[in-house]
């Protein structure tokens, strides 16, 4: 008896890793610079990361530098990542750090950074949203665009930041 094929199913083949979704990345220990210069070191994950640097060649202003209170993001930049704690001595499995640099190129100027802890998701978003209060003002939550793109590549990677975020937009906060 024979059947008749009516159907074709993309089955994977067991050994040749077609099987499997790439595997998760190990945790490790990353070296994080924080407000007083100090080295923090955490254990984890991470989940997204993004920085708002624009190249070399394009810079907003004449000569090498931007002069002070200048916007260029070839000479001052906001660098952001988020973690997702695993295996760490001190922070529970679960949890979320959210480092955070403003770097330049400019002499004279120094680094801000800092290290932030968070339990949540909801955490890890209200850390990273800036409040501005337009002409009606009523403060309104936004993101700027390198803090959203770490998110977005978060959000991939961890399904509560997902839920997190997709609530916070659709409560109307601005990327």
């Amino acid at each position: 008896m024979m059947t008749e094929l009516t159907e074709v199913v993309d089955v994977p083949i067991p050994g040749t890793g077609a099987d499997r979704s790439p595997p998760a990345p190990a945790p490790a220990d990353h070296e994080l610079l924080d407000r007083d210069g100090a080295v923090v070191i955490i254990r984890g994950v991470i989940l997204g990361r993004a920085s708002s640097r624009r190249g070399p060649d394009d810079h907003t202003h004449e000569g090498d530098y931007a002069p002070r209170s200048w916007k260029c993001s070839a000479c001052r930049w906001f660098e952001v990542a988020i973690y997702g704690v695993s295996g760490d001595p001190v922070y529970a499995d679960g949890t979320y750090v959210v480092h955070t640099l403003g770097r330049s190129i400019v002499p004279g100027d120094i680094t801000f950074a800092r290290v932030a802890y968070a339990d949540t998701p909801d955490e890890v978003i209200k850390s990273l949203v800036q409040w501005s209060q337009p002409r009606t003002g009523r403060q309104r939550p936004s993101l700027p665009a390198a803090s959203a793109d770490a998110l977005d590549d978060a959000s991939r990677a961890d399904p509560r930041l997902d839920n997190a975020y997709a609530s916070w937009l659709d409560a109307g906060l601005r990327t």
